[in-house]
């Protein structure tokens, strides 16, 4: 997912189709691109649910006011379906897509406290001339942007920005240290002058050339113990068998990559009983 907005946005067609070829390899399955006055949005999709036509992105609402472009999967996405179809949303697609489109149109940032998923999304708002940018709790799906005169550029990976053109290939030399230190740039920094990644759980809305950043959700520890070892492991099988079980919903098949560890060899385990099938498994060596 990639776009532009702002004066820099006014059918800036040609940008975005650059941006998106530069990362057409995270979605080869379908591309697309909106144009609107103030905002161009840009979308390379890989099919995952609903693999029909009815899943391209950028996706808007029927009246036009909302588009979205995304990258990711909301695993409770069934569950705030049938809540939306309550409020009288009815549906184009069986996409995880058009829920997430429904739900931050109607609740605005609110909703994202509740999505249970990996996730990197802009919405853009046409009658407000605003867009909502928000990136998952631990940062799963990458976002990177760059404020640039008249404007804002963001995209899934930093070459994207780069080949829009709006924003130059310049090292930050301030953060030399902490890669050859770390071999990676703690965020929100990049290696790049001007390119920030967007911090795990937090959100940016950019209007009329303000930009502003805020956290929706933190890591909280309770300090307290309660129960057993016992109750507190069947608590954990619990969890981690919901979580699972949620990310088995695909339209195409599901496998496993081993690390050769417990923990890659639990999940597979508990896939195998959730379906109460067997599974593709990979390792590489």
């Amino acid at each position: 997912m990639c776009g532009i907005c702002g004066t820099a946005g006014h059918g800036d067609q040609d940008a975005v189709e650059r941006m998106v070829a530069a990362i057409v390899h995270r979605g080869p399955d379908d591309m697309g691109v909106f144009v609107g006055p103030g905002v161009t949005l840009g979308n390379t999709r890989l099919k995952i649910i609903d693999l029909s036509a009815a899943g391209h992105m950028p996706m808007a609402t029927p009246d036009g006011r909302f588009v979205l472009t995304y990258n990711g999967e909301i695993y409770n996405y069934q569950e705030l379906r049938a809540e939306l179809e309550t409020r009288g949303v009815r549906f184009q697609s069986r996409t995880d897509t058009e829920v997430l489109l429904h739900l931050v149109a109607q609740d605005g940032v609110a909703c994202l406290k509740r999505l249970n998923g990996i996730f990197a999304f802009a919405l853009w708002d046409r009658d407000q001339r605003r867009l909502l940018v928000a990136r998952d709790r631990f940062g799963v799906k990458p976002l990177y942007y760059a404020l640039v005169p008249g404007g804002l550029v963001f995209g899934s990976e930093v070459k994207c920005l780069l080949a829009g053109g709006a924003v130059t290939a310049s090292i930050s030399v301030g953060q030399i240290p902490y890669f050859l230190t770390h071999l990676w740039v703690p965020g929100p920094e990049t290696m790049f002058e001007g390119v920030r990644k967007l911090p795990p759980g937090h959100y940016l809305s950019w209007h009329e050339g303000a930009c502003e950043e805020a956290a929706f959700w933190e890591l909280r520890f309770d300090p307290e113990t309660r129960g057993s070892q016992t109750e507190r492991a069947d608590e954990l099988r619990a969890v981690l068998k919901g979580a699972v079980r949620r990310q088995l919903v695909s339209d195409r098949p599901v496998g496993v990559l081993l690390s050769g560890g417990v923990d890659s060899s639990a999940l597979l385990a508990m896939a195998t009983e959730e379906a109460g099938r067997a599974f593709h498994a990979y390792t590489i060596g």
